[in-house]
């Protein structure tokens, strides 16, 4: 296995925790700069609206999407990645 596909993983395979944790590092840094909430807003959610985050990452629309479905919506977050999966429970 090469340097390159133990970072970034095979095409079918989730990425290796490491590349997880870079890439939720790298949101952050860019979240800084501009929020996801704008981008989350083009969706125009509203209450009582079913959400799905198909590949939802550390989750950084879930929360967000959540409050805009309010307690009358839902929002699925689904991830081939635990690691995505313990950021979004956690």
């Amino acid at each position: 296995m090469s340097i390159l596909e133990s970072l970034v993983g095979f095409e079918r395979d989730r990425i290796p925790n490491i590349a997880f944790k870079v890439m939720s590092s790298c949101f952050k840094v860019r979240d800084l700069f501009g929020s996801p909430d704008k981008l989350l807003d083009q969706f125009e959610i509203r209450d009582g609206d079913i959400v799905v985050d198909y590949g939802c990452g550390p989750g950084r629309f879930v929360r967000r999407a959540s409050s805009m479905a309010g307690q009358s919506g839902k929002v699925y977050a689904a991830d081939i990645h635990e690691l995505a999966i313990e950021a979004i429970q956690g």
